[in-house]
């Protein structure tokens, strides 16, 4: 929903603040309804008290009522396209935060707010509207961010939380 507002300043169409209204109005409603449609359908597949859906399974994925509905619906097949779904998804969404990101390093840019002067001058360069120089350092931090700790999400929570929990500041 927020690349509605984030692409306003470069979109003509977006340019004066009832369009933006209105845009913002219309991705939401499409969004809500799509995903309380999705919800209500799963929910006439798939019973309250599953197993899979309280930690029954034997992966992450197993625990998607979505694929846990595919597979109650004899479709084993499907799972594994939504598990493809759900990583096209996530793949959308990490360009989307890409694209935004770069956009507001390239704006921090060219207000003087990024550093020395050095790395300010560099990534104020645009080659045909594109900041390519932002994108690419905004790219490099999307990638350090992905070698992280590796495990289970839920291990890697439960090890920062014990981190946490015993240090000396609590």
């Amino acid at each position: 929903m927020d690349i509605v507002a984030a692409t306003a300043a470069e979109s003509k169409s977006l340019a004066d603040a009832e369009s933006m209204k209105m845009a913002s109005r219309k991705i939401s409603i499409r969004i809500i309804s799509l995903y309380s449609m999705c919800m209500i359908v799963t929910s006439f597949v798939v019973p309250r008290n599953h197993p899979f859906i309280n930690g029954g399974g034997q992966s992450v994925g197993s625990h998607s009522l979505f694929v846990i509905a595919a597979v109650e619906a004899g479709l084993p097949a499907a799972a594994h396209f939504m598990n493809a779904v759900f990583v096209f998804s996530s793949f959308t969404c990490a360009i989307n935060a890409m694209y935004v990101s770069s956009r507001v390093l390239h704006a921090l840019a060219l207000r003087d707010q990024t550093g020395p002067e050095f790395i300010t001058r560099r990534l104020r360069q645009c080659h045909n509207g594109v900041p390519n120089r932002a994108v690419s350092v905004t790219a490099f931090i999307m990638l350090l961010a992905y070698m992280g700790r590796t495990g289970a999400p839920g291990e890697v929570c439960t090890l920062n939380l014990t981190f946490l929990l015993h240090t000396e500041y609590f």
